[in-house]
This record gives structure tokens, sequence and C-alpha cells, in this order.
């Protein structure tokens, strides 16, 4: 067997379930609901470059090179049908992974992301965040990670908000720089997306603050076999702020999708 190309856990038996985490977080992120689908479900959860226990990154990583290293991960596990939940960036991973593993992957989970490029406003904040990053990471850090929920719900989450500045603290400011560019690069897989047979899903937060759900109704208008699922009451973080309500929704679109798989492993 050869050796995989990035540090992953494997839990569970049963349809293959591919967890791909989203920028500054880890493959630990997941470990809150895991427990939900490990009984029926064969759950591989990787760690992106740059994330983790991954410290293997190349300047020139893409999001086509991450999904590149999934789907190795995934030839040398043997496994061939697979659904996949990508957050944020790990969906925008997600998206390229569908396209190269067009027989294979059956359905792909948009967890508070979208398959469309950044627009120029987003592209001008990435690099401005990028000089931030460089050299003042910290500084970053505590700022961004509150910034992804809500509002109304950081109070709530404190204590694993400091979790995840720590989780994000573990990485090398280079690391996330040529992450953000990757994500700031990628072009838009909407068009490609359309020419596969993948089931898509939404699911995402009403009161994202980073991705607005007015983005993602109108992507899930322009592809042709999507659907959309909001989290009410949540930003950009369901598996924290709605997490029995996100559980529900995902054991659902799961289910609907494992029926469809020939041959679980």
């Amino acid at each position: 067997m050869d050796k995989p190309v990035l540090p992953y856990s494997d839990f569970g038996r049963g349809p293959v379930v591919v967890f791909i985490h989203g920028f500054l977080e880890n493959r630990k992120m997941w470990e809150g609901i895991l427990p939900e689908f490990s009984d029926d479900y064969r759950c591989i959860c990787v760690d992106l470059p740059g994330h983790g226990d991954n410290s293997d990154i190349h300047h020139e990583e893409s999001m086509i090179s991450m999904a590149e290293k999934v789907a190795h991960l995934l030839n040398t596990l043997n496994v061939h049908e697979f659904i996949c939940i990508g957050h944020s960036m790990g969906g925008y991973v997600a998206c390229e992974l569908a396209q190269l593993c067009p027989d294979r992957l059956q359905t792909i989970i948009l967890l508070a992301s979208h398959a469309d490029c950044d627009d120029p406003e987003k592209k001008e904040n990435r690099t401005r965040a990028e000089v931030v990053i460089q050299n003042r990471y910290e500084s970053f850090v505590k700022e961004a990670i509150p910034g992804l929920f809500h509002s109304d719900n950081v109070s709530e989450h404190e204590t694993i908000i400091h979790k995840y500045i720590r989780m994000a603290m573990s990485h090398m400011p280079s690391a996330m720089v040529i992450c953000s560019k990757a994500m700031k690069n990628r072009e838009s897989a909407l068009e490609k997306l359309n020419k596969l047979a993948s089931r898509i899903h939404f699911v995402c937060g009403d009161l994202d603050p980073i991705i607005p759900l007015e983005k993602v109704t109108t992507q899930n208008q322009q592809l042709i076999n999507s659907s959309l699922h909001v989290i009410e009451n949540c930003g950009h973080m369901p598996h924290i702020e709605s997490e029995k309500a996100l559980t529900i929704q995902l054991l659902s679109l799961l289910q609907m999708s494992a029926k469809k798989q020939k041959t679980p492993i």
C-alpha cells in the first residue's frame, strides 16, 4: 500500500463519508458530530496541507492540488464510491475533488461554502489579510475566529472559540498565506459541476457573516442538480452554533445519498 499523502482519521463502517475541514481548522473540527455518524458510516477526516498534523505544503498549492492529495489518499485506502462534506475552504476542495473523481463522488455537501470563485472585493480582502497573517498572525487569528460566528452566538461559544484560536495558532503563518492565495486564485466550479452527475447540497447558516445566504441561494438556482438547506440562527460555524440541527440535516442528506452507493466499504 502506498504511503498516505495526508494525515487522516478513519472511523466506523458503512458507506464512506469524507470530511474536509476549512481554513485555520483541522480534522478535529468534526469531533463534536462524528459520534452520530460513525455507527452507520465510514468517516474519513483529513488534514489539508499546512493544517493540523500536516506541515507539508508547497508554495504553488492550490485547491486542485489539495483535491489531488485527497484523491490519492482515497485510492490508497481502496475507497471507490464516497460522499464528501466540506466546510468553507474544504468545500472548495470538494468541488475540485468532484471533477477528479466524477464517477466515484456521488454527493457533495457544501457546509457554509459555495462553488464559485472569489469576486474582486473578496480577492482584495484576502490580499490585505495575507499581509496581516504574515506579520501579525496572532492578532489576525484572535479577530478572525470570533468573526466566523454570528455576533449573537459568540458569548455562548466562548470556550470553543478559544479552542479554535489555539487550533489556528498551531499553524505556520506562511502556510496560511499560501492557503489564502490558493483560495483567491481558484476558478469557479459552477459550470463544471453542472456537467457532472454528483448531487450537490448547500447547507448554510441564515446569518453567515462570511458567505451570505443570498450568494448561496443564487448558486443553488444556477446548478441543475442541487438543493439548499438553511440552518436558522447560525453563522459560518453550523457544527458549533447549531450542532443538533446540523447533525439532523446531515444525517438526512447522507441517508438519501447512501442508498445510491452500490458497494459500501
